[in-house]
């Protein structure tokens, strides 16, 4: 969700050698990074919609039966209340042992003074607690596993959830 130019498929090797394995979807509001997933990957079997947030939490955009599901640049910019909503979303797209990962800079990063004064990239930092908050509304009984992590480098958090 919210795939941008999607410039992680390149490193995967499933999909550099075309065995992606059923469906590969990249899902994108903005129809030129989803021109650059179509140029740059489409050919390895990667499927690029075009879709919003508002698309997915209307039911106008509507997406089922996925092993993996993730976000990667994406809570930075949603209120408590919508993250919540689509956490709910993402995680129904899941079928039963599929994973669902979400990701947040973390507050207090060293490159937010850079990327506010100079990227005018204003976001929405989270501590781990608060990325966890996005998953209080999923249904307990439907969570297998619920894991937080930071990066190497202290400046994401992530959530993985592997729903039952």
């Amino acid at each position: 969700m919210a795939c941008g130019h999607l410039r992680e498929a390149k490193d995967s090797q499933v999909v550099r050698e075309g065995k992606v394995v059923g469906r590969f979807v990249a899902v994108d509001q903005d129809q030129e990074s989803l021109a650059v997933v179509e140029r740059e990957v489409g050919m390895y079997g990667v499927e690029a919609i075009n879709a919003s947030v508002r698309n997915v939490l209307t039911g106008k955009a509507i997406f089922t039966s996925f092993d993996f599901v993730y976000a990667a640049s994406l809570y930075d910019y949603l209120a408590l209340p919508i993250a919540q909503r689509l956490t709910e979303k993402l995680f129904a797209m899941l079928q039963p042992g599929g994973h669902l990962i979400l990701a947040n800079f973390l507050p207090g990063i060293r490159m937010a003074g850079y990327m506010e004064a100079c990227m005018d990239w204003w976001l929405i930092y989270r501590t781990k607690d608060e990325l966890l908050q996005c998953t209080e509304t999923l249904p307990e009984q439907q969570i297998a596993t619920l894991s937080l992590y930071v990066d190497e480098y202290q400046n994401i958090v992530y959530i993985e959830i592997e729903r039952k």
